[in-house]
């Protein structure tokens, strides 16, 4: 971990947890070494550093890929996000930049960090998953890492029900899915994205169906 990083770890084990109402859920599924890929639903602008705060507490370091209106939320909210590693995902087809993200990625895995990816490609307005979208598994399959299942819960509540009426948000990890059992082409990746789905939708409905205390 790079020395922001333990900075962080070491001021956000106590502070964020004094603050917001967190639980954990299989934090050990979360690889101690090696470049992975974490594909959780999205329900809210704070899921990434949250999730940030999350794996620093798992001694892992990750980047994540954000649409450019995410940086506009605030100036606050913009220096968080660069802090915890975003990068701006293009969406007007310009093949520099989309290069440039391309030679980020392959950096970032070089180097052994993991890469927050939400497969829904926008945050769900309702209680329901949206479709995955097959870059999770084309990414697993490209560059030959493990992909690990998460699921988020009451990240999208009003602040002052997380706060004041201690809503918890959970957080929840599943067994890391290897690229290695999946063709390495078009059907494989999109089989590899459906078995995500079904795992972060085994993780939901585990927390909806109350086998887990919130």
């Amino acid at each position: 971990m790079t020395f922001r990083w333990i900075l962080t770890r070491f001021f956000t084990s106590w502070l964020v947890r004094l603050i917001i109402p967190i639980k954990i859920y299989n934090l050990q599924k979360i690889p101690k070494k090696g470049p992975f890929l974490l594909a959780s639903n999205h329900i809210s602008f704070l899921d990434p550093p949250l999730y940030g705060f999350v794996s620093s507490w798992a001694n892992r370091e990750i980047f994540f890929l954000a649409k450019s209106g995410l940086f506009e939320v605030n100036v606050w909210f913009s220096w968080i996000i660069r802090f915890f590693h975003a990068m701006t995902i293009d969406t007007s087809g310009d093949k520099n930049k989309n290069l440039a993200l391309i030679k980020k990625l392959k950096l970032i895995i070089k180097h052994n960090f993991g890469i927050l990816i939400f497969p829904e490609g926008t945050r769900s307005k309702t209680k329901c998953l949206l479709p995955f979208k097959p870059g999770v598994g084309y990414l697993s399959l490209k560059y030959n890492i493990p992909v690990i299942p998460a699921y988020i819960h009451n990240a999208n509540l009003p602040v002052k029900d997380i706060i004041f009426k201690r809503k918890p948000i959970i957080f929840i990890f599943d067994d890391a899915i290897y690229p290695q059992s999946y063709p390495n082409n078009k059907k494989g990746y999109i089989y590899l994205t459906r078995d995500v789905e079904k795992s972060v939708s085994k993780l939901k409905k585990k927390i909806n169906g109350g086998e887990l205390n919130e």
